[in-house]
């Protein structure tokens, strides 16, 4: 897990499109070195351990409660919500 949201955004842009897949490239305003330094400040974040037919086990929202902690005690929003089919 990383403190915050921009190393692992990081690291997920910088893979690549897919055999395929549509995956558009943009540059940053500045390196994406300097950008991950930054303090991304406060995040509002939504969980969901249940979503359509899917329910998580007591074990998994278990971890997913401590993840919501923890990303509250670095000051960020954290919500519960029930995703919406569209």
């Amino acid at each position: 897990m990383t403190r915050s949201a921009s190393p692992s955004g990081c690291a997920a842009v910088s893979r690549g499109g897919a055999p395929g897949e549509f995956m558009p490239y943009w540059t940053a305003p500045e390196p994406y070195t300097q950008l991950i330094e930054r303090d991304p400040g406060r995040l509002r974040i939504a969980l969901s351990h249940e979503g359509g037919d899917y329910r998580a086990t007591p074990a998994i929202v278990a971890e997913l409660e401590k993840a919501g902690r923890f990303l509250e005690g670095l000051g960020h929003h954290v919500d519960w919500v029930l995703p919406q089919a569209g």
